[in-house]
């Protein structure tokens, strides 16, 4: 699967194909297919929506939440730095922090690695 790049097609939330073309809101069908989202991104904001970013320890527990995936991915790759991107929009806070935070928190660091069964992912 190297290589491959998988996309999603967001619906409204609470929707489905058949519903939208049922309800005439068919070109919300037909916007979502010409525009998916890479799946990641996808990832990213169901899991950081879990979190209610007013609470002080919510960026945390997001990243906590959402970097594995990030980690996941190679540092050369151009999906990990648009991850990276997204993520950062997504928590409210520069691209920086976010990517300090996946290099160096041991909980972000160690949740990436557990599926490499000792690889480092980051």
């Amino acid at each position: 699967l190297s290589g491959l790049t998988l996309q999603i097609a967001a619906l409204p939330a609470g929707s489905d194909p058949a519903s939208l073309i049922a309800g005439s809101r068919s070109d919300l069908l037909q916007s979502a297919v010409a525009n998916p989202m890479p799946l990641v991104h996808y990832l990213i904001d169901h899991l950081v929506s879990q979190h209610n970013l007013d609470e002080p320890e919510a960026l945390v527990r997001a990243l906590r939440a959402a970097g594995p995936l990030v980690a996941h991915l190679t540092d050369s790759s151009s999906d990990r730095a648009q991850a990276v991107t997204h993520l950062a929009r997504r928590v409210g806070r520069s691209e920086h922090i976010v990517e300090t935070a996946l290099k160096s928190h041991p909980d972000i660091r160690r949740r990436g690695t557990e599926r490499g069964a000792g690889r480092t992912l980051t």
